[in-house]
């Protein structure tokens, strides 16, 4: 207990402060005595069953190695050969059995929970254990009996885990600068042995944890791999992931932080332009919307006094990006399907939930949705909100409307093609002035073909709804407002 109290206390003095860490971090490995300490550390990760409370210290003190710039390439390799290719933390994150027989490496990390440190108060949950007449023979031949990787809930086992999926997350961040292609290398031997499905796998995946922090990592160790080398994931690891894409209980524990991480894990793939991402946009695309549609109807309904607010608002946030880059050109057909009339029709709706529950981000969101949903026939959306009586005239809302429908007149695209794929591009800026018709005009020739056709349409449409006498009726439901008229005559009277 004293050596793990020590080592702790080196490694939350280097993560208090960054500059702390580049300095005392090389001292430690230049120094004989306090490298063999480090590599005391590294042979306790290295082994079948280390004792549990110096494995959870030893997973840390090499994240915080492997993460420090001044001693990584010191020691990212040393631990990468010393635990093969991480091959030897595998066990401790897989579920209760391994290629058919009982995981003994988790069982007996769990076991040590459950009965050295009493974790566990349920003896009917702690694990069982054969003695035999031989003592020598004993020890080997116990059979641990591990819970469901849902059920295990002592904080060290979870600890443990906690620390080898950061350990994996940071060499799959590293791969690509690697010069020597050792870590690329080490990533593959770890796609060769599973490491997908032992995270976001249904049966045996640390996200079915009961441990939201573990959960929530082990999503984030899943986008540094999709963000690295998205060629790595099959059809059937992303069904897996879609699987966890669900309204029920948004707001349960940390469940909504969950969902943020889950949602930008997605649009990882549904921006991929390689064949993985066709494929996901192929086969879940759509699968995606509307469970996205149905969580962003729940979450702009709270109130913005709600505990629940500041996450709702995130997670609003994130799944608007999702939608977002379903509506981008080159989608594969998600842009026509996230117009759905039964879609479109509820925008309104979730725009109005916005402005009246979260004054405060009711820019932000009216931003996130008018990107999303301006749609090519503007009565469906824009002119909706306008005609909607339920809108302050003077809102800012309105305001924004007016000013996106400024833009569409003007021909301005929401995306153009650049060498690599489809920019982003800004939406409306109220100072800018007028840019004149020839300017519009090229405007409009430039545009990405869906954002042209849709420009095409959303002109049609303003004329056919005699879209100058309805902005004329707009301006005298403005000028004949409340608050224009008070301002009116109280500048009068100064």
């Amino acid at each position: 207990c004293f050596f793990v109290e020590n080592v702790s206390f080196v490694n939350k003095l280097a993560t208090s402060d960054s500059n702390i860490g580049q300095q005392i971090l090389p001292k430690i490995l230049d120094n004989a005595e306090s490298k063999s300490v480090f590599d005391f550390l590294l042979q306790v990760a290295a082994q079948d069953k280390p004792e549990v409370n110096i494995m959870a210290t030893a997973l840390e003190s090499l994240a915080l190695f492997m993460d420090t710039f001044t001693v990584r390439p010191k020691v990212i390799p040393v631990v990468v050969d010393q635990l093969q290719d991480l091959t030897l933390l595998l066990p401790f994150i897989h579920g209760p059995e391994e290629a058919g027989e009982a995981n003994k490496k988790l069982g007996h990390v769990v076991w040590q929970c459950t009965s050295k440190y009493q974790e566990q108060e349920n003896d009917a949950e702690k694990p069982e254990h054969v003695h035999h007449s031989d003592e020598a023979k004993a020890e080997e031949q116990l059979i641990f009996v591990t819970p469901k990787m849902e059920n295990i809930q002592e904080r060290l086992a979870l600890q443990v885990m906690l620390r080898i999926v950061q350990i994996i997350q940071l060499v799959t961040k590293l791969a690509p600068e690697d010069p020597s292609g050792r870590l690329i290398k080490c990533t593959e031997i770890l796609d060769e042995n599973n490491r997908d499905q032992l995270i976001i796998g249904p049966k045996i995946g640390l996200v079915n944890s009961g441990d939201q922090d573990l959960r929530i990592e082990s999503l984030r160790l899943l986008r540094t791999q999709v963000e690295s080398n998205p060629a790595q994931f099959s059809t059937v690891e992303m069904g897996w992931m879609m699987g966890y894409l669900t309204s029920a209980g948004v707001f349960a524990g940390k469940q909504e932080i969950f969902l943020i991480e889950l949602f930008q894990l997605l649009t990882c793939f549904i921006k991929d332009l390689s064949t993985t991402g066709q494929e996901f946009r192929m086969q879940y695309g759509k699968q995606a919307i509307r469970e996205s549609f149905a969580i962003i109807l729940i979450i702009s309904e709270v109130k913005d006094d709600q505990l629940e607010a500041e996450s709702a608002f995130e997670l609003f946030v994130a799944v608007a990006n999702l939608l977002g880059a379903c509506s981008r050109p080159l989608s594969g057909g998600l842009r026509e399907f996230l117009r759905r009339i039964d879609f479109v029709i509820m925008i309104p709706k979730v725009l109005y939930n916005t402005s009246q529950n979260w004054p405060s981000h009711a820019r932000k969101t009216c931003e996130l949705v008018l990107r999303i949903w301006t749609c090519g026939d503007l009565r469906q959306v824009i002119l909706a909100v306008l005609e909607n009586p339920q809108y302050s005239p003077t809102s800012n809302m309105v305001s924004l409307v007016l000013a996106r429908l400024a833009d569409i007149l003007e021909g301005r695209s929401l995306y153009r093609t650049i060498v690599d794929g489809i920019e982003e591009l800004p939406l409306f800026n109220e100072d800018d002035p007028w840019v004149g018709h020839s300017h519009m005009m090229r405007q409009v020739a430039s545009q990405v073909k869906q954002d042209h056709e849709d420009s095409v349409t959303q002109h049609e449409t303003f004329l056919i709804s005699y879209g100058t006498d309805f902005l004329m009726s707009v301006a005298d439901r403005i000028f004949y407002s409340d608050e224009v008229t008070t301002q009116f005559f109280e500048q009068a009277l100064d």
